[in-house]
């Protein structure tokens, strides 16, 4: 499957692309279970799969070198952030399958409005969080989180490109309130286990250049969409992140480009190659 994939998607992105989101999001709605199933050998096909997604990517998209070009005119050098990526893609992996193997203790499987209640209610609770931390981010930690903003070009690549402080703390943050809601005060397993799973899949589709979600307008735009789930803008004079990142094309919310001194504005903001 995964051979087939990057055989055929360089010369059809269009619909190729759709395909391969498919298949991660597919990929990460299931892992979460295929951990609590198989427990080490599941986390070992899991970094395995996962890693096999990066590497479709690279072979697949100039998104990633486009990004690593600004990346690196921002004074970050190439070692330094591909020895990131690949300790944030071990953390995004072994630091969830850890609680999920010794964390939860046994899950009744089932599917009843409860659950959808509770997975539904701790979602809307998450975007709350998740907003508040990635506001602070871009406010007072930018000096941190602006290496995740050198991609401009978003992609599923892109996901793993942050300073790990950065990492630790917009994942930590909402892995706690995730495990505070779901087994101190619903005491449900299960809802733990899906809600993490809806939340590791969309946080993917969300960064994929392809399905062009809100996130991915986030990079493209540096506007003010912190939330998670929803798309909700509203002009912050306080981002710091905006200012710091060097060498793009000024998209302002309104759709409107600037330039800002780069030699990369001519790619800034292209889709996906074809």
């Amino acid at each position: 499957f995964f051979s087939i994939l990057i055989i055929d998607m360089p010369n059809n992105l269009g619909s190729g692309g759709y395909i391969f989101a498919a298949a991660h999001i597919a990929f990460h709605l299931w892992s979460p279970f295929n951990v609590i199933r198989s427990g080490w050998s599941g986390h070992l096909l899991n970094l395995l799969v996962h890693t096999s997604f990066y590497l479709i990517d690279l072979v697949t998209s100039d998104a990633t070198a486009h990004n690593l070009n600004i990346i690196k005119k921002n004074g970050f050098s190439g070692t330094k952030a591909f020895l990131y990526a690949v300790f944030n893609i071990c953390a995004q992996t072994l630091g969830p399958d850890l609680i999920l193997m010794y964390g939860i203790g046994s899950v009744e499987y089932r599917f009843d409005m409860s659950l959808v209640a509770t997975v539904g209610f701790v979602l809307v609770v998450l975007d709350v969080v998740f907003y508040f931390v990635h506001r602070a981010l871009h406010r007072h930690l930018a000096e941190f989180h602006v290496l995740h903003h050198c991609c401009t070009r978003s992609s599923y690549t892109a996901s793993s490109l942050f300073h790990p402080v950065d990492e630790a703390i917009e994942f930590t943050v909402p892995a706690v309130a995730l495990t505070v809601l779901t087994l101190g005060i619903f005491r449900d397993p299960l809802a733990m286990v899906a809600t993490y799973a809806v939340m590791s899949a969309w946080y993917f589709a969300d960064h994929d250049e392809y399905l062009q979600l809100a996130h991915v307008k986030h990079h493209r735009t540096l506007n003010s969409s912190y939330a998670a789930y929803t798309d909700i803008t509203t002009p912050d004079p306080h981002d710091r992140v905006r200012s710091l990142v060097k060498h793009r094309a000024v998209v302002t919310d309104d759709g409107q480009n600037k330039n800002k001194g780069s030699s990369l504005t001519g790619s800034y903001g292209r889709g996906p190659r074809t």
